[in-house]
């Protein structure tokens, strides 16, 4: 049999997908919110655990670790929430959200009108800005301090680190500041980043 003939996707001892084959194009459910299906590429369920285990470092702890996988998983996925809801909104549909290594993959399809899919575009960035405003609002109602700048990040970052995770304000800094990168990155005029199709739309 030639090597283009072979099915490397199944285990034909078993019938099921092979383990390569799984962690290349195989997906975990997760639940289903609002009629959206949530799915984690495998990829992503095997970066999780080594995060879990190893860490980024040696001198985070588990439970540091958790949260933050915890944080950035939680604001991509609210982030593809955000497209699939821009979606519906111009009379389009949203049926699946699949969260990989590199962000989520919202399959949503907004009619194919420069309107209709700005708007289903920029839903995603939308989010940020919310979560950013309302963390930011947090932050001066705990600390006195607005994030509108990197003094100011370092002054909050200082507070934080000699108190620790276990309080309200170390959370609205790191879902504000994992929120407000995110954004910026998104935000860069190339294809197929949010911020190049929005520009592709106004074109």
């Amino acid at each position: 049999m030639a090597w283009q003939d072979r099915d490397y996707y199944r285990d034909h001892d078993s019938g099921r997908m092979s383990p390569l084959m799984w962690l290349v194009a195989g997906s975990m459910p997760l639940f289903t919110a609002f009629g959206i299906r949530v799915k984690a590429h495998a990829s992503l369920i095997v970066l999780i655990v080594v995060i879990l285990l190893f860490g980024f470092g040696s001198g985070t702890s588990f439970e540091s670790r958790i949260q933050s996988a915890t944080i950035l998983f939680g604001i991509i996925l609210l982030h593809e929430f955000g497209h699939c809801f821009a979606a519906r909104w111009m009379g389009g549909t949203a049926e699946e959200i699949m969260m990989t290594p590199l962000g989520g993959l919202a399959f949503a399809m907004a009619p194919r009108k420069p309107w209709p899919t700005f708007v289903t575009v920029a839903g995603g960035p939308a989010v940020n800005v919310i979560l950013c405003l309302v963390c930011g609002v947090g932050l001066y109602f705990t600390l006195g301090v607005f994030p509108l700048g990197p003094w100011t990040f370092g002054k909050i970052y200082h507070d934080i680190n000699s108190t620790g995770w276990l309080n309200l304000a170390s959370y609205f800094f790191w879902i504000y500041a994992t929120s407000y990168a995110l954004l910026l990155f998104n935000m860069i005029p190339v294809w197929p980043l949010d911020g190049g199709q929005i520009l592709q739309s106004i074109l």
